[in-house]
């Protein structure tokens, strides 16, 4: 008698079950970036139990190192993560948490109105569906003065990468812990020390994200004559950007915040308390700290 023939395991690991487009389309990523499909989408798994075990990690959260294992797990044609624009992580996080639990997923919310607590049902395949597409090479339009008078340049910018957007929340966090720790209590208010402090804390933050949004500068041309500039040395970038009139210079800083937030999957939802009727718009965090908990 035949023994019977042992089929193997292989047949049944995860696979991809998720496919989305970027909404940066992957059009100025260096070659190589993403695996994109014929049809310019990327694929994505559902977690393990190991990848949910790494986003409980708050150290590994904290230096960026839980996104680029996840995706590496969950988003193998994504072939380098750390150069994805966050607006771009964000949508493969939300296909992520598609693939792994299911079409929606389960938020609290607090009416602005009563303060009632309730749980709301968020249906993240419409927040990938009517997602908004990043421009094709956004710029800023400044003016600069020059020895033949006020000059018109171009700017063009391009959102955080991932690395990037985990070095922003880094910093705002800690301007937020140095706050909360130098102005413990109302005396401290008034403490000329902690005040000058605090001044000095700020300005330093001030400094390093002004470095991050050279960083985000790819192209400088002279709208007269079409000449480009070198943008290859980033700290002449900062110090160029750190010495342009406050106005001028806030323009491709608004530019680069706006590539970050308002581009991307849909973030907000219509939510009505069920106990009051009250009805308001609130905006979901899809970064993985507060996604996944």
């Amino acid at each position: 008698m035949n023994a019977p023939i042992k089929r193997s395991l292989n047949d049944f690991k995860r696979r991809e079950t998720v496919f989305i487009h970027l909404p940066s389309k992957g059009l100025s990523y260096p070659p190589g970036t993403v695996n994109f499909s014929p049809s310019g989408e990327v694929g994505v798994k559902p977690m393990t139990t190991a990848d949910q075990i790494t986003l409980s990690n708050p150290e590994a959260l904290i230096s960026g190192d839980a996104s680029v294992k996840i995706f590496e797990s969950c988003a193998p044609s994504i072939v380098y993560p750390e150069a994805l624009y966050g607006p771009d992580v964000e949508a493969v996080y939300a296909a992520i948490r598609l693939a792994t639990f299911g079409e929606n997923t389960d938020i609290d919310l607090t009416c602005p109105e009563c303060g009632h607590q309730h749980n709301f049902e968020m249906p993240i395949r419409y927040s990938l569906d009517n997602m908004k597409f990043l421009p094709e090479n956004p710029k800023a339009i400044i003016t600069v003065p020059s020895e033949d008078g006020d000059q018109t340049i171009e700017v063009f910018v391009r959102p955080y990468t991932m690395v990037e957007s985990t070095q922003d929340a880094n910093i705002k966090f800690r301007e937020s812990k140095t706050a909360q720790i130098l102005f413990a209590n109302e005396e401290s208010f008034e403490d000329p020390e902690k005040k000058s402090q605090f001044f000095q804390s700020i300005q330093e933050i001030a400094r390093e994200l002004v470095k991050l949004v050279a960083s985000c500068v790819v192209r400088i041309v002279d709208t007269e004559t079409g000449e480009e500039f070198d943008v290859d040395d980033k700290e002449s970038i900062h110090e160029w950007i750190n010495n342009l009139p406050a106005k001028e210079a806030e323009k491709i800083t608004s530019l680069v915040n706006s590539l970050n937030t308002d581009f991307g999957i849909r973030k907000d939802i219509d939510a009505t308390c069920e106990k009051c009727k009250h009805k308001w718009t609130t905006n979901i965090n899809f970064d993985p700290a507060g996604f996944f908990a």
